[in-house]
């Protein structure tokens, strides 16, 4: 801190968002022109990692005080938040969002099969099994309740997680959410973790049926905004919150409005058209009537990718999809 012309500087004794100062003097702060004065600060600060360590960017963070939250937010791109506090107060953290059995200070191993609810969920429109889990359990594993006999249903064949409007999921006994705690090292910063993976955003970019490689974008989701290029073959691949539905991509001048987890699985009329408009190959409307716009697109798919070409989609075509599409 500068304070040049004068013989004296004040500064608060609690700065804008709880921030504190170390040991701040009491009273005016004595400053003689020219001097310049440091002040150390303290810091608390929690990262949150997935199963496989990546950063688990966005989740919902609150930071305590003696009890009292101080400090409220999403996660930065690197799964991490800090704050500035006092030196003589216990702190720490808790996510919200998230079942209690969610999250922990130790990586965790194999989850054990879930106990279920007796009465099934019914899936909704543009619902995944990762966002139906996140919102109604604060999960982020599918993979127990994948395993349950009752929910056997849902086959790699439908890419496990892209559930169909009335779809009967049998979905984890209700836990405590938002309650557990965690304490935070003033000075250092802890590490926890979540017993599942981060969700991801794919996209190849094209223009005119070419992959716009190592091209800037922006991609705003939620209020935060990732600035990066796509790779050599114009993929686009980001992490994203769970709670997610929407997102806004800005490459080239160009915005487009992404509609997060609404694309139905692989065998049902909409799900090959949106794959298929996605794809390059549909410009009809995603509306399950398997007409002459929709057979037509089939055939140019199949023909590109070296499938017979009789505009069926049977399994060697929903295969081919699935595998162009990613899921």
């Amino acid at each position: 801190m500068t304070q040049m012309g004068q013989d004296r500087a004040r500064l608060p004794s609690v700065m804008t968002d709880r921030q504190y100062l170390d040991e701040l003097p009491q009273g005016p702060l004595e400053l003689s022109p020219g001097d310049i004065q440091t002040i150390q600060v303290r810091t608390v600060s929690a990262r949150l990692l997935d199963a496989h360590g990546q950063p688990f960017a966005g989740e919902r963070y609150d930071i305590e005080e003696d009890g009292k939250s101080i400090a409220q937010g999403q996660l930065d791109n690197e799964g991490l938040t800090e704050a500035i506090v006092a030196y003589n107060a216990a702190y720490r953290v808790r996510f919200p969002a998230l079942a209690d059995n969610a999250w922990s200070n130790e990586p965790f191993a194999e989850a054990p099969a879930p106990s279920l609810d007796t009465d099934a969920y019914r899936v909704a429109r543009a619902e995944t099994l990762a966002m139906v889990l996140y919102r109604e359990r604060g999960l982020l594993d599918p993979n127990p309740v994948l395993a349950a006999d009752k929910n056997r249903f849902i086959n790699s064949a439908r890419a496990q997680e892209i559930l169909h409007a009335g779809d009967l999921v049998y979905l984890p006994v209700k836990g405590p959410r938002g309650e557990r705690r965690h304490d935070l090292a003033i000075g250092e910063c802890d590490e926890f973790h979540v017993a599942g993976v981060v969700r991801r955003l794919k996209l190849v970019l094209k223009r005119n049926g070419d992959p716009l490689r190592e091209t800037s974008y922006e991609l705003v989701c939620m209020g935060a905004t990732r600035s990066n290029t796509t790779d050599g073959d114009g993929l686009l691949d980001e992490p994203i919150p769970y709670a997610a539905t929407e997102a806004e991509l800005f490459v080239n001048g160009v915005t487009r409005r992404l509609v997060l987890g609404g694309i139905d699985p692989v065998h049902t009329v909409t799900g090959v058209q949106a794959r298929l408009s996605n794809l390059g190959y549909h410009s009809g409307a995603v509306d399950g009537r398997y007409g002459p716009i929709t057979r037509r697109s089939v055939r140019k798919f199949q023909a590109a990718k070296s499938l017979v070409v009789d505009a069926i989609v049977g399994p060697s075509t929903r295969a081919g999809l699935l595998a162009a599409y990613g899921r």
